[in-house]
């Protein structure tokens, strides 16, 4: 629980929630947990729960894609636009960048050092990376544990099929938070067409779809719990008619808190 709470917290606090695993790995090491169980348990955890997150992702961008208007609720659906969409596939693409690269050192280890090389040397000679050598040690050596931790838990297809599952579950937890606090303040859709009610099941899909699409939007923006951009896109989707009229800034402060101030108090 400790351990959890503390990688929550830090993950919550730095950009690109970057801090959570290190001080996972030092508590567990500060507790007794030694050796590489320490730095392969928190760095496993956040594999798979960026293998969920992503997983959820682009099921969600297909089925908004191949279903849209025409089952989607139109209140919902008026926060999808070009941008949106695009962003959320650039997002999609940053968030499996190192897990498909830790993947591909796990299988081919010579192949996937040779890219992060060249990789970093184009980051160098365009000026974006300070001192290419030493970064490229650093990323090599992060990317190595990373697949050794991998490694490791896939040597036990029980307890990686238990946090997989897990890993699903917290997900989606989160991104239902939005369809609940929208209830509370008064969200029932109606069909534009029969002006029946339309079905809590799947509103809730809805909104968790849209939910996922918005974070994966927003995912590469640098800073703690992706602060601004998150406010701003929720707020777009609680003033789209989903909640009463006066109660969008309400709602999209109750829902922030529960999706992330929360972590932090």
């Amino acid at each position: 629980m400790e351990t959890g709470i503390i990688g929550t917290y830090y993950n919550a606090v730095t950009p690109l929630a970057a801090g959570g695993q290190p001080f996972e790995i030092y508590h567990l090491s500060k507790h007794g947990v030694h050796g590489g169980a320490a730095s392969a348990l928190p760095v496993a955890t956040y594999f798979l729960n960026q293998i969920a997150f992503v997983s959820c992702g682009i099921a969600s961008m297909v089925i908004i894609k191949k279903l849209g208007a025409d089952y989607f609720h139109e209140n919902v659906m008026s926060v999808y636009n070009p941008i949106v969409s695009t962003l959320g596939i650039v997002g999609v693409v940053c968030c499996l960048f190192v897990p498909l690269l830790v993947v591909l050192i796990c299988i081919m280890p010579r192949l996937g050092i040779k890219l992060v090389k060249i990789g970093i040397k184009i980051g160098g000679k365009l000026k974006l990376i300070k001192n290419p050598e030493k970064t490229t040690l650093k990323t090599i050596k992060s990317l190595m544990n990373n697949a050794n931790s991998l490694k490791k838990i896939i040597k036990k297809p029980f307890t990686l099929l238990i946090s997989l599952i897990l890993s699903f579950v917290e997900n989606i937890c989160v991104f239902s938070i939005t369809f609940f606090v929208a209830k509370a303040f008064g969200f029932s859709a109606l069909d534009s067409v029969t002006q029946m009610e339309i079905n809590v099941f799947s509103l809730w899909g809805q909104m968790c779809c849209m939910t996922v699409l918005l974070l994966l939007a927003i995912s590469f923006i640098p800073t703690p719990g992706n602060a601004g951009a998150a406010d701003l896109s929720f707020y777009a989707l609680f003033s789209s008619g989903i909640v009463g009229a006066g109660m969008s800034f309400t709602a999209n402060t109750v829902a922030r808190l529960f999706s992330f101030y929360s972590y932090i108090i």
